[in-house]
């Protein structure tokens, strides 16, 4: 539940980005202060929160990296796959403790990436 709402929550932020800073590929690099103030009254969140979704932002980016994107492609598309194996504990110990925490451990990055192939957001990587 905890990370659903993380999700919606990011979610409904990046709603009030522009398709330049979604698709730019180092978002913070294009990021300042005034856009930040202009996502947060857009979402209605608070600039802290636009923060906190450019640095969970970053630490996916480095991730993904980490896992390599064509992997994490493949994952996406098939989460099944990710439980088969030791693909999905790899990512686990990919993500940063402290975020795996906030997305509610091992479980909630599963059900995550459950609900990311099922939205369709895979197919934007």
């Amino acid at each position: 539940k905890e990370s659903t709402q993380h999700l919606k929550v990011f979610m409904t932020m990046m709603d009030s980005m522009t398709d330049f800073e979604l698709d730019h590929g180092q978002v913070k690099k294009v990021m300042n202060p005034s856009r930040i103030n202009r996502i947060a009254r857009g979402s209605g969140r608070s600039v802290a929160e636009v923060n906190d979704l450019l640095k969970a932002y970053t630490k996916f980016e480095e991730m993904v990296k980490k896992v390599g994107k064509m992997r994490f492609k493949q994952m996406a598309k098939d989460p099944s796959a990710m439980m088969r194996g030791n693909q999905m504990a790899q990512l686990a110990k990919a993500i940063d403790p402290n975020v795996l925490k906030q997305m509610g451990g091992y479980g909630g990055l599963q059900n995550m990436m459950k609900q990311f192939s099922a939205s369709g957001l895979d197919k934007m990587l």
